[in-house]
């Protein structure tokens, strides 16, 4: 027997110049993670976290960052040399994930996109 778990969605892509301005911007991401919980219908425990990876000499650098919310969690990493962004929301809640990918999109402007949806 299998018991359905929840959603889990992963976004990874390759943003387009409007929005690789912000694959480096702390403020953006808090911003980002304080707001999207309401957005999607879902409650969030704690505040944001927004940490910057650096692993000398390697010159992949980037932000990491995650909210818990009552379902599950928001996460997600930047690239900016890369110009990449991979993202996640995992929620035993639905959850509209195209609403997710779209508003994703208006912002960063995906030249290539590669979208998951598991059920877990």
């Amino acid at each position: 027997m299998t018991t359905y778990l929840g959603k889990h969605l992963t976004v990874d892509g390759v943003c387009g110049e409007a929005g690789e301005k912000y694959l480096s911007s702390f403020s953006f991401f808090y911003y980002l993670l304080e707001n999207l919980p309401k957005k999607i219908d879902m409650v969030a425990l704690c505040p944001p976290y927004v940490l910057k990876y650096l692993d000398p000499p390697d010159i992949s650098w980037g932000l990491t960052g995650f909210i818990i919310i009552s379902t599950s969690h928001i996460s997600f990493h930047t690239f900016p040399e890369k110009r990449t962004l991979h993202f996640d929301c995992f929620s035993c809640k639905p959850f509209r994930e195209g609403n997710i990918v779209e508003y994703l999109d208006n912002i960063f402007g995906f030249v290539e996109l590669k979208v998951q949806i598991i059920d877990r």
